[in-house]
């Protein structure tokens, strides 16, 4: 199964009236029966400052709600998922300077990330599938 179904199978087993931290506790679940070998959630990871002096300061933290690591086709992936679970569809602009901003944060822990995932569990709807954007390394970096 590849991290949608994953997902699609967590969302058609729960339904659409949960709260976030309700769909990610069972993703975790569902990734280690699936071969994750780390599945980190709320890793804080530092907000960086570089002042008019160029030293760089950490001002903050901001939380990746999964950070997991896998291997596919025998490479080891490191992959991050921002999920939400609203009414509202995703709002790719916001969702992806979020995404950029925590890969800048774990480039600076020396954490290469390959994927990264936006899932909404979409609220009061009759869906049955996630909604998800996906992005590569490359997309991310631009």
């Amino acid at each position: 199964m590849n991290i949608v179904e994953i997902c699609n199978r967590v969302y058609r087993h729960l339904g659409n009236a949960h709260n976030e931290c309700v769909y990610q506790k069972a993703l975790i679940a569902e990734l280690w029966n699936h071969g994750a070998q780390s599945v980190e959630f709320e890793k804080h990871v530092p907000v960086f400052y570089t002042d008019t002096r160029n030293v760089q300061h950490t001002v903050g933290s901001e939380r990746v709600d999964i950070l997991l690591r896998f291997t596919r086709d025998a490479m080891p992936r490191t992959c991050v998922m921002e999920l939400k679970a609203t009414t509202s569809p995703i709002r790719q602009q916001v969702e992806v300077q979020q995404l950029k901003k925590y890969h800048h944060a774990l480039k600076q822990l020396c954490i290469e990330c390959d994927d990264f995932y936006i899932v909404n569990f979409c609220q009061g709807s009759n869906k049955k599938e996630v909604d998800f954007v996906y992005f590569d390394r490359t997309t991310i970096d631009e």
